[in-house]
């Protein structure tokens, strides 16, 4: 089963604009010397006049010093801040959308994932020092994950170093111009840089900035050789091509692409074994989660489980908790409860979720119905259960989460007595 809980993202990406600021205004163009309010540098590899190189050579170097926070979006950082969904959507009475973690991709853009969300023409990218952001957020706010997918919880200020990459087709190929980042009342932020490129691919431009920053990728040491580099450039290019029309049986370029194939396969297997046990070092030393999206991630399955609570009245009769169908029968309630007491044993001590799950698990107690809960999570939570479409990815994913949750309490199938098909 294919759990894509990112699609959280996705879905929300689409709602709530308003709630999110935007640049509304280019920067007006002025001559480039001393004392004006930007300046230009090169589109290339030579690092920023401000930063200093950080060259991974091994896995011993996976540190916080190391890594860059890369973030990807349609939305202008709040006030200096990256915003969960939670946090950002919050209508007037406070009550914000269920999506309490914000993501990143650690010294190289986010290329493709299972999403379906087009990555390279949003808007921005955010690139954050981690070693800076570490030492400005609790630890309890501190989520983890994986290299390609590292969360924190609730929100994320912008520290001192960091850059907000922005499209303007209006700026010089070959050139990034620099000037002060300013939040949505004109003020700087401190420490934090805007940089314009006239690049459209924002995630490609989000990597040379990085680069320039000093942050070497994690390409540079899974080909940690000239040969294993030319290897892999080989493979991807010949990939990309997509002209098999000489790998004919019994060929030379067969016999080629077939050692070329598997010399890039073995040296790939050999670096992810590796990353993984540095990886899992990394997590230990500042002491996060190492964990995928899915259901072992009790973010994950607490944000779902709110998405479901939304979605009950599509699955209950008559706004009741049990459902009754043939000779089987689902309280959504006792469901409900059970799920919660599985996700507090798995979220560790010093860590937190983004709202209070035992009071959560009083409110489900103590309704009478799914819509007296869905009201009381508004008013006491300040969570609105968004009531989605049946054919919306999230509610997919909530749909499958609970299928196999009733399918290990009632002995069936939830099909056999909700009807819902995707």
């Amino acid at each position: 089963m294919n759990i894509n809980p990112i699609n959280l993202h996705n879905f929300y990406s689409k709602i709530n604009k308003k709630t999110f600021i935007p640049i509304n205004a280019m920067i007006k163009d002025t001559v480039s010397f001393k004392g004006t309010p930007y300046r230009y540098e090169n589109d290339d590899k030579n690092l920023f006049k401000d930063c200093t190189l950080k060259k991974m050579k091994s896995f011993d170097d996976i540190k916080p010093e190391n890594l860059s926070l890369i973030h990807i979006t349609n939305y202008f950082p709040n006030n200096g801040e990256i915003l969960s969904l939670k946090e950002a959507s919050k209508n007037s009475a406070g009550a914000g959308e269920c999506r309490s973690t914000v993501h990143f991709s650690l010294n190289q853009s986010v290329e493709r994932d299972n999403t379906q969300i087009s990555w390279a023409s949003m808007k921005y990218a955010v690139i954050l020092p981690f070693e800076k952001v570490l030492q400005k957020t609790p630890q309890e706010k501190i989520g983890g994950g994986k290299y390609g997918d590292f969360f924190f919880i609730d929100s994320v200020k912008l520290p001192e170093g960091s850059k907000i990459v922005k499209y303007n087709k209006n700026i010089q190929d070959g050139k990034f111009r620099i000037s002060e980042a300013k939040n949505e009342n004109g003020i700087p932020i401190k420490g934090v840089e805007l940089i314009e490129t006239s690049d459209p691919d924002i995630c490609a431009a989000a990597q040379r900035v990085s680069e320039k920053m000093g942050y070497s990728t994690f390409d540079d040491i899974f080909y940690s050789t000239e040969e294993a580099k030319a290897d892999a450039k080989k493979f991807k290019d010949f990939m990309n091509a997509g002209d098999f029309s000489k790998i004919t049986p019994g060929s030379k370029e067969l016999e080629e692409f077939l050692e070329l194939s598997n010399r890039v396969n073995i040296r790939k297997a050999e670096a992810i074994e590796r990353l993984e046990e540095a990886w899992d070092i990394f997590c230990s030393d500042i002491d996060c989660c190492n964990l995928e999206q899915g259901f072992n991630n009790p973010w994950t399955k607490s944000d779902l489980l709110i998405h479901f609570i939304g979605n009950i009245l599509i699955y209950s009769n008559n706004n009741s908790w049990l459902y009754k169908n043939r000779e089987t029968k689902v309280d959504f309630k006792d469901l409900i409860t059970a799920q919660i007491d599985e996700i507090e044993g798995m979220l560790p001590e010093n860590k937190k979720l983004g709202f209070d799950i035992q009071k959560l698990k009083q409110i489900v107690i103590k309704s009478d119905t799914p819509a007296q809960a869905i009201k009381t999570i508004e008013k006491e939570l300040k969570l609105t259960p968004v009531i989605m479409p049946d054919d919306n990815a999230v509610n997919h994913d909530a749909y499958q989460y609970f299928n196999m949750a009733v399918a290990a309490n009632s002995g069936g199938d939830i099909n056999d007595f909700i009807g819902l098909e995707f």
